[in-house]
């Protein structure tokens, strides 16, 4: 908030209307949150791309570890059927 208000009194310290001052104020609000989300874009989606990557290994990781339980239970039950 200290940017804006220091835009809008020095707006107005150049004799610029309350009315105009307030109007480019928030122009440029708007100009800058509308550049900080175009240069947040790429990361946003990396970001997206990272976590469904990371979904993807979490999802293998856990079928392995499924299959190695199943394969040491079959290994147990045939160890103990020979026994």
């Amino acid at each position: 908030m200290g940017m804006q208000l220091e835009l809008f009194k020095a707006l107005r310290s150049v004799k610029i209307d309350s009315t105009d001052a307030e109007k480019v104020v928030e122009e440029l609000e708007g100009h800058i949150a509308m550049k900080v989300t175009e240069a947040n874009a790429p990361l946003i989606a990396e970001l997206r791309a990272t976590r469904e990557a990371i979904s993807r290994e979490v999802e293998r990781t856990k079928w392995y570890f499924s299959t190695a339980i199943v394969i040491a239970g079959l290994v147990i039950a045939i160890t103990n059927a020979l026994n």
